[in-house]
């Protein structure tokens, strides 16, 4: 396959610390690993190459259309540079050569791309859209939904919180015209219980998570702790 699609050269100047590396996740691409900053983003990072030319440049544009990578004027000097494990070589037939991952990123995912410095990746807020990010010391720290206007006889909904999602249920004859806070997702089973879930989560295995609901619910938070 050629590349034909207009390149966008940028250096990333200042890289925020990340955690220690962990371990690769179901979370990330198999070749990249997942790391925290020690608040609320998390990240895959393909790192660790060295770059073919001085002159490098991200190719992380197209990241929502499920790849990123980075581009190099292909000389004598780098006409064997070979790609890292995981990504795959390509060229736009002027000049132009390519490193290309690829990625399923969450969609609310930037890039996270300074291949000068030996790393393309991408990042995500742990807290899905809506929910306040709340730092809690020791304890870990928190992504709440709060001020939720309960419905009638609402039950929490966390039990699947491992698996990247999370709300509340409540029945429609006791609920009648109920709408979910714009930044829950309003969903039905068909068998009379509405629900309200938030965004996915894509929570990382490695991530210590506790369910924040039960009695929480019926003063309107509801959210989950973590600790990175």
């Amino acid at each position: 396959m050629t590349i034909t699609r207009a390149l966008t050269f940028s250096v990333l100047l200042f890289a925020p610390a990340l955690a220690a590396a962990q371990s690769t996740t179901s979370v990330c691409p198999t070749g990249s690993r997942y790391a925290t900053n020690g608040s609320n983003l998390a990240y895959c990072i393909f790192d660790g190459f060295k770059a073919p030319s001085s002159t490098v440049g991200e190719y992380c544009d197209y990241l929502q259309s499920g790849y990123i990578g980075y581009a190099w004027t292909d000389a004598p000097a780098n006409a064997s540079y070979a790609c890292p494990a995981g990504s795959w070589k390509d060229t736009n037939g002027y000049g132009t050569d390519f490193c290309i991952f690829d990625v399923s990123p969450p969609s609310r995912a930037t890039p996270y791309c300074s291949p000068a410095q030996g790393y393309v990746g991408y990042s995500w807020t742990i807290c899905p859209p809506g929910a306040q990010f709340v730092k809690n010391g020791a304890n870990g720290d928190l992504c709440l939904f709060e001020n939720v206007p309960v419905p009638k006889d609402a039950q929490t909904y966390c039990q699947y919180l491992s698996d990247g999602y999370f709300g509340y249920s409540y029945p429609f004859a006791s609920n009648p015209g109920y709408k979910c806070p714009s930044d829950l997702l309003q969903s039905t089973n068909q068998s009379g219980d509405g629900y309200c879930l938030a965004e996915p989560l894509y929570l990382s295995p490695t991530l210590d998570v506790t369910p924040y609901c039960g009695n929480f619910l019926s003063g309107g938070v509801i959210g989950f702790a973590y600790k990175p």
